[in-house]
């Protein structure tokens, strides 16, 4: 047996509900347990997914996880990661910071790409915005630094996820955070650009900034908030760059 932690749960979402989504996408659970507040009775907008084993599990993660939830009104995706009740994957985790990712990359398509390569890797993230697009930008993690570093210098640059080249940078998680090692915009030069032979120093601080702040809000919207269990947080805030003097 194997469990599933499953976000972003509006209120009419049922245990019948979410069945028979998952029904939809090809993929029967075991049993589904929605989580409620223990005082007023109603739901806390997440719940536990019971598969019959991990394979089964893997496989949600990596084919329906960001995928558009059948019936959902208004449209809504698959948030799903696992459930470790503060037992499983407690050690540190290595991500990377994936940049350049084109709208139609979710969850499971930036997870499988890097599953693919390294079986080893333990999930992926698209940040989206308060609309639930895509922000162009993921995170993929891994159980150790030295395939976390193999990932990020074989698969810069890499084509086949999306539209676009992937730009790769070191996110190191730290506890129930990540601290965030920024990809140096600056010194990106598209492919035929020449670089402009001055920086501009305002213009870059003010892109850093931007950038961050549309991380940490996206990364707060959907911070898990469990209640009665100690699930191990995977995508929390990250810290501002360095300003450029």
């Amino acid at each position: 047996m194997s469990t599933l932690w499953m976000g972003n749960l509006e209120s009419y979402m049922d245990e019948k509900f979410i069945t028979r989504a998952f029904s939809t996408m090809g993929e029967q659970v075991v049993n589904v347990r929605i989580i409620r507040n223990k005082m007023t009775g109603g739901a806390l907008g997440y719940c536990f997914v019971e598969m019959t084993d991990e394979a089964t599990a893997e496989r949600c993660l990596r084919k329906i996880n960001g995928k558009a939830l059948p019936g959902a009104n208004p449209p809504t995706r698959f948030k799903l990661n696992r459930a470790t009740f503060g037992k499983q994957d407690s050690g540190q985790m290595y991500s990377l910071f994936v940049g350049d990712l084109t709208p139609e990359v979710d969850d499971g398509m930036l997870y499988e790409f890097f599953y693919n390569r390294y079986p080893s890797c333990r999930g992926g993230k698209v940040v989206l915005d308060s609309m639930g697009n895509s922000k162009g930008c993921g995170f993929v993690q891994f159980p150790d630094e030295r395939l976390q570093k193999r990932a990020l210098e074989e698969c810069q640059g890499a084509v086949g996820l999306g539209g676009k080249p992937l730009r790769l940078s070191l996110a190191t998680g730290a506890g129930y955070g990540y601290n965030y090692q920024q990809y140096d915009y600056t010194q990106y030069v598209p492919p035929q650009v020449n670089p402009s032979p001055e920086l501009d120093v305002v213009e870059a601080n003010r892109k850093f900034m931007a950038l961050s702040e549309e991380l940490y809000d996206a990364l707060i919207e959907c911070h898990w908030q469990p209640v009665e269990f100690s699930i191990e947080e995977d995508y929390v805030t990250s810290s501002l760059p360095e300003s450029i003097y």
